[in-house]
């Protein structure tokens, strides 16, 4: 499947000035790496373009600087689906730099806020995965008491488990 053709639409679709005022208050940002919007829908954890369907965002996950996958973020109620499901994070890089340089890993509940931020950081999108996508990760701030209390759950009975902060106050959200 060609993923590039499919974001690229989606890339166009944002650039529509009739959304402009629509898209403001996210405070995407304006150059950088490509993200769009279109419309589709949602069964199971994928998802399919439909012109006529919910408003969504949408990003690609990358590997090595190859797309492997889309994500879409519903606008109406910020539900994820991955387009192949191949991807179980976005900002893959950031979790092998965190790991590498023993630094903070800035995890975002969702991509608009990932989006938002510069896309610095990840939004784990298989959370069955969790355990082995942040082990070796030393620290994470959580953008959301939620998701600290979430990832605290399914990462406490790692060897190491991260030490979790919510920023921008960075207060340790979970009891070692």
């Amino acid at each position: 499947m060609a993923l590039l053709p499919e974001l690229m639409r989606a890339w166009r679709c944002a650039r529509d000035p009739r959304l402009a005022a629509a898209l403001a208050p996210f405070n995407f940002p304006a150059g950088g790496p490509i993200w769009g919007v279109g419309g589709i829908e949602i069964s199971g954890a994928h998802y399919q373009p439909m012109p006529e369907g919910d408003g969504a965002l949408i990003v690609s996950a990358s590997r090595r600087l190859r797309i492997v996958d889309l994500v879409a973020c519903r606008l109406k109620d910020r539900r994820i689906a991955t387009r192949l499901g191949t991807a179980a994070v976005l900002g893959e890089d950031w979790l092998d730099l965190a790991r590498r340089e023993g630094m903070r890993l800035p995890l975002f509940s969702d991509p608009l806020r990932w989006l938002a931020a510069g896309q610095r950081g990840a939004v784990i999108l298989d959370w069955y995965l969790v355990p082995a996508l942040l082990d070796g990760v030393p620290a994470i701030g959580c953008d959301s008491p939620a998701l600290a209390r979430r990832v605290h759950t399914l990462t406490r009975r790692l060897a190491a488990p991260p030490t979790l902060h919510l920023w921008p106050k960075r207060s340790p959200a979970h009891a070692a």
